[in-house]
């Protein structure tokens, strides 16, 4: 959590009560040092003074919000400053909350965690709302070629900034055979393609199980099968 705020005692107070809660926090005086500061570390949510010299608290929002590397970063505003057209200007700049002094800490708690909570929610979202998409344009793909082995290497590709992986591929069942179409992350992988694996009928063998079940098998160290080909080292 960044804290911005140009008087020390106020920094130093609800610096400390966040620690003090499990938080870790970082601090500035004003608007342009915080934004220094973000621009080494974005932080997961921001508490922002809105009277300071040099840069005021409107402002940094502004410029926050107008950025796409922070304009997801909650602001809350913590000030003095009660007026209902103070709060109305905070909410249009695109706080997610405000909030005037005299903090009540329990308060303080309670609001950065919802919105912390509601971050998180939001990414999760977003990152699913990629993934289908990903998904559709994966399968209008697959739809509008009649080469499906030049999509399937596509695909792969696209899999790994959604799920994560050290090695994969991706193989087709040919009669007693799995072919192999696509590979990333083995050392062998150019010389996989094309290459062929008997299908095996043993139930202890990773392929015949993802092959029976139909359903997709992750295994964290696969090379400790014995039945895991010696080409995919």
């Amino acid at each position: 959590i960044l804290v911005v705020d140009d008087t020390e005692i106020n920094r130093r107070i609800v610096s400390t009560f966040l620690t003090n809660s499990g938080f870790k926090v970082r601090v500035a005086e004003n608007g342009r040092l915080a934004l220094q500061s973000i621009k080494t570390q974005v932080p997961d949510l921001i508490l922002l003074d809105v009277m300071m010299p040099e840069m005021n608290g409107f402002e940094m929002c502004r410029r926050l919000k107008a950025d796409e590397e922070t304009m997801e970063i909650p602001v809350i505003f913590m000030t003095a400053l009660a007026a209902t057209n103070d709060k109305l200007t905070g909410f249009n700049l695109g706080a997610v909350d405000y909030i005037t002094r005299p903090v009540n800490q329990r308060e303080l708690f309670a609001r950065i965690t919802t919105h912390l909570k509601n971050k998180v929610l939001t990414e999760k979202f977003k990152q699913q709302a990629h993934f289908m998409r990903t998904l559709h344009e994966m399968g209008r793909a697959l739809t509008s070629t009649l080469d499906v082995r030049k999509v399937l290497p596509l695909i792969l590709a696209e899999l790994k900034d959604l799920v994560p992986y050290n090695q994969g591929a991706i193989l087709i069942p040919q009669d007693d055979v799995l072919e192999f179409v696509a590979a990333r992350g083995f050392s062998s992988h150019p010389d996989l393609l094309p290459a062929t694996i008997p299908l095996s009928q043993k139930e202890e063998d990773l392929f015949y199980q993802v092959l029976r079940s139909k359903r997709p098998l992750s295994s964290i160290n696969p090379h400790a099968s014995p039945t895991w080909p010696a080409m995919l080292a």
